[in-house]
């Protein structure tokens, strides 16, 4: 019951991203997929650095450690980021197993990631639409040139 939840969540936050990039015509490339294993990340590097630009939604409802690791490596790149990144919260249901700790670990990394992001010149949003938003701008301000 509880993942389902923290599923309904992801895709919500998916689908309002797909339809408003859908809204304004853009491609994208959705890594999110059922049967996801290792042997895709080669595939999904190329796809990820034919990207003008990337967004990242990292929410509060996972710990999010591969994509937090993906934009680390993606900042020292260069390559055009968008981020939101949501702290876990204490509460969260689906993942109750963490101890207090752990959270603030993970929420410490989250920490260091947006610093290192806002040191960069970037902005790190905290909602997924304001994020979205801005990365539609972004890539129609490339467009434009």
């Amino acid at each position: 019951m509880e993942r389902r939840h923290h599923h309904s969540i992801t895709k919500v936050c998916r689908y309002m991203v797909i339809i408003l990039l859908g809204e304004h015509q853009m491609s994208y490339f959705n890594p999110h997929i059922t049967n996801w294993s290792e042997t895709l990340i080669p595939y999904e590097s190329r796809a990820k650095e034919k990207c003008s630009v990337l967004l990242y939604v990292v929410t509060g409802h996972s710990t999010s450690v591969g994509s937090l690791v993906e934009v680390s490596y993606y900042l020292g790149t260069g390559q055009q980021l968008v981020l939101c990144i949501q702290d876990i919260c204490d509460n969260e249901p689906h993942l109750k197993h963490l101890s207090s700790r752990a959270v603030r670990d993970y929420n410490r990394g989250r920490s260091y990631l947006k610093d290192a992001a806002v040191r960069k010149g970037l902005t790190v949003y905290s909602k997924v639409e304001d994020a979205t938003k801005e990365t539609i701008r972004l890539v129609n301000h490339q467009q434009n040139q």
